[in-house]
């Protein structure tokens, strides 16, 4: 009778073990899923997704295709600021870029064997006639005359020239 009552409470055992076994997973799945921080990661790997879909989806709308058309019509194409600066008594010209000084207008071509070449245009003549102009780049003393202005060259590269105003003849 020992035996048999030893044999039903280890049967016992032995058949509620994959029960025990089952609630102890379920439980740690519980804890799994109840993870304190769990939903800040699903809410960033969902923004994570939604955001370039959503910018993909907007692109793709008719609206902004036809606004986005509308909008290049109407703007104006950027233009970079120009580098050229006339002062008081100096001209800085950047390589393309016109400036007028006086009665004249001036574009810097660039060196070229050691030679400033600039365009010169005078205004009150042909202001769309340029006049092709060459000077050498150690002229830094010598005192250079284009149109009614008498220019000295400060610093020359192949990129910027910088002009000194030596002096303006006023004819009006």
């Amino acid at each position: 009778m020992l035996s048999l009552g030893l044999t039903r409470k280890f049967s016992a055992i032995i058949v509620n073990y994959p029960v025990i076994q089952s609630n102890q997973k379920t439980q740690e799945r519980q804890m799994a899923k109840t993870h304190p921080k769990r939903w800040l990661a699903v809410l960033f790997i969902a923004l994570c997704l939604a955001i370039p879909f959503g910018i993909i989806y907007y692109v793709s709308t008719q609206s902004f295709q036809e606004r986005y058309e509308n909008w290049q019509q109407t703007s104006e194409p950027a233009r970079a600021e120009s580098g050229a600066l006339a002062a008081d008594d100096r001209v800085v010209l950047a390589r393309g870029d016109r400036v007028e000084v006086a009665n004249t207008a001036l574009v810097y071509k660039g060196l070229v064997s050691g030679q400033v070449c600039l365009d010169l245009y005078l205004l009150d003549l042909d202001s769309e006639h340029p006049y092709q102009q060459q000077f050498s780049v150690d002229m830094k003393d010598a005192s250079i005359r284009m149109g009614d202005i008498t220019y000295s060259v400060v610093s020359a590269n192949n990129r910027v020239v910088v002009l000194k105003i030596l002096h303006i003849l006023q004819t009006r």
